[in-house]
């Protein structure tokens, strides 16, 4: 698994704005529509030590804009085990080296937001902080989704069968497009009788982030792990074999329902 540098991670989004202009009569010209925001949905991972923090900035630029931010995973040891530290997450403006609160909440992760509203035009800071809570090291996720757009049914199964190779992380992403709830089976996994995976649930990034575990568990032939979830794209994951007898390759298969 990849590591992350202690030092604070600083990413600048800039968000490109659409400006629609508006049909015209024979008679009556119309001036442009008010500017708007595309939806922009992103995730940024960082490694944080005890008493540490992170932070990474974005813009608004010409137009107010909703967002939704999430603390959507602390996890440790290759993502293998979830850490329930509650930490404080913040947006607002940036105040020399922090983040000044303009919407805030202490709280552990989660895959539905802890922190939501409205803000106007200008530069922000999201910040993730703990305050004594951490006892380790943890590989923490943010996830911030600016203009999130109006919720659409999308509900459907996902079949995730695969092999599972020795030390090995395998995962699957599908897309959630209302909130609600997502479960995760194992339906069936290979090996002697006491052969068991973790199984996890997390929010899916771009190629250089990945999958990012939030919900985990340890799961024998049918188990389930499940977890309410924002619209959003998601990932399930296979990983952590144990078995008395382990093979170079486990076959497994995971059935997978969201809203």
């Amino acid at each position: 698994m990849s590591r992350y540098s202690d030092i604070p991670i600083a990413r600048c989004l800039t968000l490109a704005l659409v400006a629609a202009l508006s049909g015209c009569s024979d008679t009556i010209p119309t001036g442009p529509a008010p500017p708007s925001v595309p939806t922009s949905l992103s995730t940024f991972p960082v490694h944080l030590d005890p008493l540490g923090q992170a932070q990474f900035f974005f813009q608004l630029v010409e137009a107010a804009a909703p967002l939704r931010v999430t603390l959507a995973g602390t996890t440790t040891d290759g993502q293998t085990r979830a850490l329930d530290a509650a930490l404080i997450l913040r947006v607002g403006v940036p105040d020399g080296d922090g983040c000044l609160d303009t919407l805030a909440a202490t709280t552990t992760a989660a895959l539905t937001a802890q922190v939501s509203g409205t803000l106007p035009i200008g530069t922000y800071c999201v910040q993730v902080k703990d305050t004594g809570t951490l006892s380790e090291p943890a590989d923490v996720t943010v996830r911030l989704h600016i203009q999130p757009p109006a919720g659409q049914d999308s509900t459907g199964t996902e079949t995730f069968a695969s092999n599972l190779a020795l030390d090995g992380f395998s995962s699957k992403s599908f897309v959630v497009r209302q909130p609600g709830n997502t479960t995760a089976t194992l339906e069936s996994l290979g090996g002697p009788a006491g052969t068991t995976v973790i199984v996890g649930i997390g929010v899916q990034g771009a190629i250089d982030v990945g999958c990012r575990l939030g919900v985990l568990a340890r799961l024998a032939a049918g188990g389930v792990i499940s977890a309410p979830v924002d619209p959003g794209f998601y990932c399930v994951a296979v990983l952590g074999l144990s078995s008395d007898q382990p093979q170079n390759q486990t076959a497994f298969s995971v059935t997978v329902t969201h809203p």
